[in-house]
């Protein structure tokens, strides 16, 4: 399900970064439109870190999606935080769920000073807060009106999950 990227993967990642709900939610830095290039800087990670930090998401054979972490620094060292996407057509399948509870195991099983997964998550993201749920996050906190997208102002939710 989860599993490094190749350059073969190139086109599939760019159908499923390109369509505008995948950029919607996600952070401002996510390239939108999702050109070849990104895609092919998204591969070189899934190949650079070793263990892997970001993983293809892979259905019948195709990549329809990206998981990675970020650990952090400093004080906040033995945290990650989770990101993830899916292309569209694939909502709804469990894929996601499936995915995500990999990825959780792989950086419990790999990163071993790491104690904390998160993730953060615009309030009106409805389908992402019902994954991490399904996927055994719990809800950490709640800020309002603290995330900035557009023109528009959203409430922050933070998901996590804790080494056990």
């Amino acid at each position: 399900m989860i599993k490094q990227m190749t350059m073969a993967d190139i086109d599939d990642l760019v159908d499923t970064a390109s369509h505008p709900d995948i950029a919607k939610y996600m952070f401002d830095s996510f390239p939108n439109p999702f050109t070849e290039s990104d895609a092919a800087n998204y591969i070189h990670l899934s190949r650079w870190n070793t263990p892997p930090k970001v993983l293809g998401i892979f259905h019948c054979g195709k990549c329809v999606g990206c998981i990675m972490i970020t650990i952090d620094t400093d004080m906040l060292r033995k945290n990650a935080e989770l990101g993830f996407w899916l292309n569209k057509k694939d909502w709804g399948k469990g894929i996601m769920k499936k995915a995500i509870v990999e990825m959780i195991q792989h950086v419990f099983s790999n990163f071993p000073d790491v104690v904390r997964i998160y993730a953060n998550c615009i309030d009106e993201n409805r389908k992402s807060i019902e994954v991490m749920r399904a996927a055994g996050m719990k809800m950490e906190y709640c800020i309002p009106a603290n995330i900035v997208k557009g023109d528009r102002i959203y409430s922050q939710v933070v998901y996590g999950i804790r080494r056990n």
